[in-house]
Protein backbone atom coordinates (compact mmCIF):
# COMPACT_ATOMS: atom_id res chain seq x y z
CA UNK A 1 0.00 0.00 0.00
CA UNK A 2 1.01 3.57 -0.77
CA UNK A 3 1.42 6.16 1.31
CA UNK A 4 -2.26 8.19 0.14
CA UNK A 5 -3.87 5.33 0.70
CA UNK A 6 -3.09 4.64 4.29
CA UNK A 7 -3.86 8.01 4.89
CA UNK A 8 -7.25 8.01 3.02
CA UNK A 9 -7.98 4.95 4.91
CA UNK A 10 -7.03 6.70 8.16
CA UNK A 11 -9.14 9.84 7.59
CA UNK A 12 -12.41 7.63 6.11
CA UNK A 13 -11.89 5.37 9.88
CA UNK A 14 -11.64 8.35 11.50
CA UNK A 15 -14.73 9.96 9.87
CA UNK A 16 -16.52 7.00 10.22
CA UNK A 17 -15.92 6.71 14.26
CA UNK A 18 -16.69 10.46 14.63
CA UNK A 19 -19.91 10.32 13.20
CA UNK A 20 -20.92 6.90 15.17
CA UNK A 21 -20.08 8.80 18.57
CA UNK A 22 -21.84 11.72 17.55
CA UNK A 23 -25.25 10.03 16.38
CA UNK A 24 -25.15 7.31 19.88
CA UNK A 25 -24.46 10.11 22.21
CA UNK A 26 -27.04 12.39 20.48
CA UNK A 27 -29.60 9.42 20.60
CA UNK A 28 -28.47 8.35 24.61
CA UNK A 29 -28.76 12.36 25.44
CA UNK A 30 -32.12 12.10 23.45
CA UNK A 31 -33.60 9.35 25.79
CA UNK A 32 -32.74 11.57 28.72
CA UNK A 33 -35.45 13.14 30.53
CA UNK A 34 -35.01 16.92 30.22
CA UNK A 35 -35.12 18.69 33.47
CA UNK A 36 -36.59 22.77 33.04
CA UNK A 37 -35.72 25.44 35.22
CA UNK A 38 -39.03 26.34 37.10
CA UNK A 39 -39.75 28.82 39.10
CA UNK A 40 -42.58 28.05 42.13
CA UNK A 41 -44.41 30.75 43.03
CA UNK A 42 -47.65 30.38 45.25
CA UNK A 43 -50.01 32.96 45.54
CA UNK A 44 -50.77 33.15 49.72
CA UNK A 45 -53.20 36.08 51.40
CA UNK A 46 -52.71 33.97 55.09
CA UNK A 47 -48.91 35.14 55.70
CA UNK A 48 -48.77 38.71 56.55
CA UNK A 49 -45.94 40.89 56.37
CA UNK A 50 -44.68 44.21 57.59
CA UNK A 51 -43.50 47.12 55.59
CA UNK A 52 -40.00 46.85 57.40
CA UNK A 53 -40.31 42.52 56.47
CA UNK A 54 -40.13 44.14 52.58
CA UNK A 55 -37.75 47.13 53.09
CA UNK A 56 -35.23 43.96 53.45
CA UNK A 57 -35.62 42.87 50.06
CA UNK A 58 -34.12 45.79 48.17
CA UNK A 59 -31.83 44.35 44.73
CA UNK A 60 -32.44 42.92 41.66
CA UNK A 61 -31.35 39.57 43.75
CA UNK A 62 -33.80 39.86 46.25
CA UNK A 63 -36.70 42.14 45.45
CA UNK A 64 -40.22 42.41 47.21
CA UNK A 65 -42.32 44.89 46.57
CA UNK A 66 -45.86 45.84 48.24
CA UNK A 67 -48.96 46.49 45.65
CA UNK A 68 -52.23 47.24 47.20
CA UNK A 69 -51.16 46.03 50.40
CA UNK A 70 -50.07 42.59 48.44
CA UNK A 71 -46.65 41.45 48.91
CA UNK A 72 -44.88 40.04 46.24
CA UNK A 73 -41.19 38.76 45.52
CA UNK A 74 -40.93 39.73 42.15
CA UNK A 75 -37.45 38.69 41.86
CA UNK A 76 -37.51 35.89 39.25
CA UNK A 77 -39.23 38.42 37.54
CA UNK A 78 -36.77 41.36 37.52
CA UNK A 79 -34.83 40.26 34.74
CA UNK A 80 -37.17 39.69 32.38
CA UNK A 81 -39.29 42.95 32.93
CA UNK A 82 -39.91 44.66 29.75
CA UNK A 83 -39.00 48.11 31.09
CA UNK A 84 -36.06 47.20 32.27
CA UNK A 85 -34.73 48.59 35.32
CA UNK A 86 -37.54 50.74 36.35
CA UNK A 87 -38.85 47.67 38.25
CA UNK A 88 -36.44 48.17 40.49
CA UNK A 89 -38.06 50.93 41.86
CA UNK A 90 -40.56 49.20 43.44
CA UNK A 91 -37.70 46.57 45.39
CA UNK A 92 -38.79 46.91 49.08
CA UNK A 93 -41.17 49.53 49.02
CA UNK A 94 -44.72 49.77 48.20
CA UNK A 95 -44.67 49.79 44.16
CA UNK A 96 -48.86 50.67 44.37
CA UNK A 97 -48.34 53.98 42.39
CA UNK A 98 -45.25 52.99 40.40
CA UNK A 99 -47.42 49.45 39.28
CA UNK A 100 -50.78 51.07 38.90
CA UNK A 101 -50.24 54.40 36.97
CA UNK A 102 -46.36 54.01 36.40
CA UNK A 103 -45.72 57.29 38.14
CA UNK A 104 -43.37 57.56 41.37
CA UNK A 105 -44.64 58.50 44.26
CA UNK A 106 -43.74 62.08 43.82
CA UNK A 107 -45.95 61.87 40.53
CA UNK A 108 -42.74 61.59 38.15
CA UNK A 109 -43.76 59.82 35.50
CA UNK A 110 -42.33 56.66 34.59
CA UNK A 111 -42.25 54.42 30.99
CA UNK A 112 -45.31 55.38 28.92
CA UNK A 113 -47.33 56.80 32.12
CA UNK A 114 -50.18 54.26 31.48
CA UNK A 115 -51.42 51.96 34.26
CA UNK A 116 -50.14 48.28 33.04
CA UNK A 117 -52.58 46.20 31.72
CA UNK A 118 -55.06 43.31 32.94
CA UNK A 119 -51.99 40.89 31.71
CA UNK A 120 -49.67 42.66 33.51
CA UNK A 121 -51.58 42.15 36.83
CA UNK A 122 -52.31 38.68 36.12
CA UNK A 123 -48.80 38.49 36.00
CA UNK A 124 -48.01 40.18 39.13
CA UNK A 125 -50.84 37.57 40.91
CA UNK A 126 -48.45 34.91 40.35
CA UNK A 127 -45.29 36.09 42.76
CA UNK A 128 -47.79 37.22 45.73
CA UNK A 129 -46.22 35.70 48.44
CA UNK A 130 -48.54 37.58 51.40
CA UNK A 131 -50.67 40.42 52.69
CA UNK A 132 -49.58 43.48 54.80
CA UNK A 133 -50.54 43.45 58.18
Amino acid sequence: MNKNAVIAAAVVLIIAVGSYLFIYQNNDASQQPVQQATTETTTDTSTQYSPDDVATHTSADDCWTIVDDNVYDITPYVARHPGGDEILRACGQDGSTLFNERETRDGTEVGSGLPHSSNARGQLDDFQIGVID
